[in-house]
């Protein structure tokens, strides 16, 4: 019997079953491989469009990169130009500092020259103006005394026309006590 139950055991239809047992998971087996290779040839897909936009990210980086770059260059050369442009007005403007510093110096000297010839010419004014006036205190003195004796032959010839006193004081418009002073000396009986 034991013999016989091996026998039963492999047995057309238990084969049968068995094998669509294994047909079944076999099918799970490949459908579920074929579903991860799907999935994995669609992530592989996804992990190609990726690795695209990924590349062509880094050729626009590149890009970008290479644009700044050029940009940076002539931004560079452009320094470069104004710093030289610089450098030169700065030479110029320290060649002009100079000139004038020279100028200023020259026209310091001047200046004291000058300076010193005013000097001169106001202690040479000053006595020339102490001249004058040692001058015209001395013509004063004789113009007072000129005036003076004028003005007594006016008087004794304004008296010698008939005016009296007070006549000759209003014409002359001085004192009548001078006219009368000066009246009774000069027509006393000599």
């Amino acid at each position: 019997m034991i013999g016989k139950g091996k026998r039963n055991f492999f047995d057309n239809k238990t084969i049968a079953l068995h094998a669509q047992d294994i047909k079944e998971i076999s099918d799970t087996i490949f459908t579920r491989v074929e579903n991860k290779f799907n999935a994995l040839g669609e992530r592989e897909q996804s992990i190609d469009r990726k690795i695209d936009q990924l590349e062509q990210l880094i050729r626009k980086a590149v890009q970008a990169t290479a644009r700044e770059s050029d940009e940076r260059k002539q931004k560079a050369l452009a320094l470069e130009k104004a710093e030289a442009y610089l450098d030169a007005q700065e030479a110029s403007l320290k060649d002009m500092f100079r000139a004038l510093e020279e100028r200023a110096a020259h026209h310091a000297q001047e200046w004291e020259r000058r300076k010193t010839e005013l000097a001169k010419l106001e202690t040479s004014l000053n006595n020339k103006i102490a001249y004058l006036e040692r001058l015209m205190k001395k013509t004063e003195v004789t113009e007072t005394q000129a005036t003076g004796v004028s003005r007594q032959h006016e008087i004794v010839s304004l008296s010698r026309r008939g005016l009296n006193s007070g006549e000759i004081a209003n014409t002359l418009a001085i004192p009548v006590g001078e006219v009368e002073l000066i009246l009774g000396f000069h027509l006393q009986p000599a």
